[in-house]
């Protein structure tokens, strides 16, 4: 199971909205995939809240709080699998998010890695929604990534918000002892010479790892999340659907060549 880190330090980018889409996009393709909603808002939980069905399942806050307390009863939380739900997308699975899961403290760096080994069999991804932080739970969704996926905005902010993701990944890389690959893709994007300056700014003068693949800003994204459906489904030919096709074609492409897909 490869793993696709959706994280950025700073909020409102689109994370949850490029981890739905990428998610169906790889199911699409006959990939098997699970979601982790790691954000205390657990906006990825709510676009798949009817798939729950009033099934009674530990979320990720009280599985990872019985893997850090051991006092923790019962101890069948413990089990990653037991969170589980299937959505309503045969190939797509998901743990359900919980504010809690922010407030835990002292989440060991490799306690999301030591998880989804439980369930690396089942799937051929797992794409994990991340808050916009650094806390201990977003360190440890960097170690498990074999690739971190950053979605950025093309505003004047956006270079040195990637400089400092990049300083944060380095920090891990240390602790973990190899490299962890990151791209960032720029989403809600109109075609203006700003964005166009800020994309050739940040791609060709820094040399940052941006995607060739960019997000247009059109309102059938915002319509397809208050639908509760994927982009392509609701939309299939819409620019932004062919967006997020392309976005998962040049991904598989990038972890193909560096060994990981």
């Amino acid at each position: 199971m490869k793993k696709i880190t959706v994280w950025n330090r700073k909020g409102g980018v689109g994370k949850t909205t490029i981890c739905i889409n990428l998610a169906y996009e790889l199911y699409k393709k006959g990939k098997k995939v699970l979601c982790l909603d790691l954000d205390g808002q657990a906006n990825l939980t709510s676009f798949f809240e009817a798939d729950i069905k009033g099934v009674s399942k530990p979320d990720l806050a009280r599985i990872l709080d019985a893997n850090s307390n051991f006092l923790h009863i019962p101890s069948e939380d413990r089990e990653i699998g037991n969170g589980i739900y299937q959505s309503r997308y045969s190939g797509i699975h998901f743990i359900q998010g919980a504010r809690e899961s922010e407030q835990i403290n002292g989440t060991p760096l490799s306690l999301l890695d030591d998880l989804l080994e439980q369930t690396a069999q089942k799937y051929d991804f797992c794409v994990l929604d991340c808050h916009p932080d650094f806390s201990g739970l977003s360190r440890s969704a960097v170690y498990t990534a074999d690739l971190v996926l950053v979605p950025i905005l093309l505003d004047g902010f956006s270079r040195d918000n990637l400089n400092l993701v990049a300083e944060d990944i380095l920090r891990i890389e240390e602790i973990a002892g190899y490299e962890i690959p990151f791209a960032a893709v720029a989403n809600r994007v109109m075609n203006r010479k700003s964005q166009r300056q800020i994309y050739e700014d940040i791609t060709y003068r820094h040399d940052y790892p941006v995607l060739q693949t960019c997000i247009r800003d059109y309102a059938v994204v915002g319509n397809a999340l208050l639908l509760k459906k994927p982009i392509s489904e609701h939309r299939k030919s819409s620019p932004p659907a062919l967006d997020f096709q392309d976005l998962t074609f040049e991904l598989l492409q990038k972890m193909q060549k560096k060994g990981v897909a």
